[in-house]
């Protein structure tokens, strides 16, 4: 395997700041750190455009970030926009004085954003953008401010039918949403690819006790199973299938570790625990050669880069 040299002190852009970022976390099979790493590519992505990141062909996820950047940038110069014409629209409300003045002149009705006015007596109903009339009655200044107010906020006066109402704020998604999607998944992708045998959070909870002795307890009763004639029925077979799988899932996590006296007596259980640690051994350099194609990758893209005129670390 070879070396991680690169110092873990980067440009904060650039395609040697991203290769680096990914070298520093190459080690271990942490989804946080991974993470980490692909929002770095994802900021570069926004921040600096002319940044090629499908350069970086050892990790092939990043293509995915560059497209979800892409969105992101657009989703966000879109909410802008928004933001910029929804100000001009504020801007360009009359006051509630000219609203009340304006609504006067008129004869018999007056319409204002998706609300209707009629003239009562000594003043003026309302009728709401879904026909409800009779929603309020506007006689002062002060009237038309709390109209005012509710036009300027997006609320609804009066009764709304139960099929227009808006969804809940939470189910409305936004752009920093879509960034968290993107990095996730290509953070779990990647974990996949490199590390797809890697022991799952509950497996590697277990302790190699309980497993030896889970083991033992199957094996027993599968025994117990012989001593009464029970060869070969389901019973048999399952604590037969569950010694053995506790027993070689020992083996797995804790290769490293000498075989529990629980498994020693017991031939069976012998092999389960060196096969699973025979496939441990089998994984480690399987995921290794990985890595170090990996590493190769970004060590060639970095000697690439700077060889043009980047940025490369010490």
């Amino acid at each position: 395997m070879i070396e991680d040299t690169v110092e873990k002190v980067v440009p904060d852009t650039g395609l040697v700041a991203v290769a680096t970022a990914f070298l520093a976390v190459l080690n271990e099979p942490d989804w946080g750190d991974l993470y980490s790493a692909f929002d770095h590519a994802f900021e570069t992505a926004l921040t600096a455009p002319d940044v090629d990141l499908t350069q970086l062909d050892a990790i092939p996820e990043l293509a995915a970030i560059h497209d979800a950047a892409q969105r992101y940038a657009t989703s966000k110069e879109a909410q802008r926009k928004a933001a910029d014409n929804h100000a001009t629209w504020l801007a360009s409300l009359p006051t509630a004085a000219e609203l009340m003045a304006e609504v006067n002149a008129s004869e018999g009705s007056y319409d204002f954003h998706g609300y209707t006015l009629w003239r009562e007596c000594d003043g003026w109903s309302l009728t709401n953008a879904y026909g409800v009339d009779n929603c309020a009655f506007l006689a002062r200044e002060g009237h038309f401010e709390w109209l005012l107010q509710s036009v300027r906020k997006g609320e609804d006066l009066g009764p709304v039918p139960p099929y227009c109402q808006d969804p809940d704020d939470d189910d409305r998604r936004s752009p920093e949403d879509d960034r968290f999607d993107a990095c996730d998944s290509a953070a779990l992708l990647m974990l996949e690819r490199l590390w797809p045998d890697s022991p799952t959070d509950d497996a590697a909870a277990e302790s190699l006790f309980s497993l030896a002795l889970n083991a033992r307890v199957e094996s027993a009763l599968m025994w117990l199973l012989v001593t009464s004639g029970d060869v070969g029925t389901e019973a048999f077979d399952r604590h037969r299938s569950d010694a053995w799988a506790f027993a070689e899932l020992a083996g797995y996590l804790f290769s490293c570790e000498p075989m529990p006296h629980l498994l020693q007596d017991d031939t069976e259980l012998q092999e389960a625990w060196t096969h699973g640690s025979e496939r441990r051994e089998a994984d480690r350099k399987t995921t290794a050669a990985k890595l170090d194609r990996v590493r190769h990758g970004l060590l060639r893209a970095i000697s690439d880069s700077t060889s043009r005129g980047s940025q490369a670390p010490q």
